[in-house]
């Protein structure tokens, strides 16, 4: 989820600007129908790192978590460190195709299909969930954060 501002066309061409097509595209399926729902654990730390003239992005957040088919959730630093994966998609399909994990660890993208891995990584996000805020208490933390 990304604002305009943050997902700028890059000059030229090649993979940056294929990355762009591939974000906007992204972002466009939120809005078609039907909606899919996109449920976001997100680690504190990440949005601490967001610089002021990024903080589009926590306002977007926000307008984001308002969707009934989104929801934002944050991991607080108070709840300690959670460094089980770097990022983790869980992305469910209509049958016949398969539930796929996506994992984004240093430089590798992996695609996992194979039903204990999948199993596995169900259990990492829902411990990660569960350790979250709420979502409107999420949502006052990145308020909060765009008071600073």
């Amino acid at each position: 989820m990304r604002t305009g501002g943050r997902a700028n066309p890059p000059r030229g061409v090649g993979s940056e600007g294929c990355r762009f097509q591939a974000r906007m595209f992204r972002r466009s399926i939120f809005n078609s129908d039907p909606r899919p729902t996109l449920w976001a654990v997100i680690d504190e730390a990440a949005l601490l790192r967001i610089p002021p003239e990024l903080s589009g992005q926590l306002e977007y957040l926000i307008e984001m978590s308002h969707q009934p088919n989104i929801g934002v959730q944050v991991l607080p630093l108070s709840r300690g460190l959670h460094g089980e994966t770097g990022q983790l998609v869980i992305m469910d399909f209509q049958p016949p195709d398969p539930t796929t994990v996506y994992l984004e660890v240093m430089a590798q993208e992996l695609y996992l299909e194979k039903p204990r891995e999948i199993t596995y990584y169900q259990h990492v996000y829902d411990r990660l969930q569960a350790a979250a805020l709420p979502v409107e208490e999420s949502r006052e933390l990145i308020s909060g954060l765009l008071a600073r």
